[in-house]
């Protein structure tokens, strides 16, 4: 994110702006898959429903066990979890 807000001119992201972005019903999905199902469930009933979700991560900044376990928990974990809770309501 760092070299494309450079591009754009955009300010560099401080620790404090990051960490604005982590609470419950802010931008970024961080936490165990349960701290993650619970975020989007709420994002989705905020907004009426949602049919589709991106999960992007930085390969060049995080080691690739971490990058394959957190892959592996969104596939295992969220990606269920969001299905029952979610699909049986149509995201409301």
């Amino acid at each position: 994110m760092t070299e494309i807000g450079k591009e754009r001119g955009w300010p560099e992201l401080t620790c404090e702006d990051f960490d604005a972005q982590q609470g419950p019903q802010d931008a970024l999905l961080i936490g165990d898959p349960d701290e993650v199902v619970e975020k989007i469930v709420w994002h989705s009933k905020a907004l009426g429903g949602i049919s589709r979700i991106t999960f992007m991560m930085n390969p060049a900044l995080l080691p690739h066990e971490k990058l394959m376990r957190a892959t592996e928990l969104i596939g295992m974990r969220v990606a269920p979890a969001l299905r029952e809770q979610l699909d049986g309501n149509n995201g409301k």
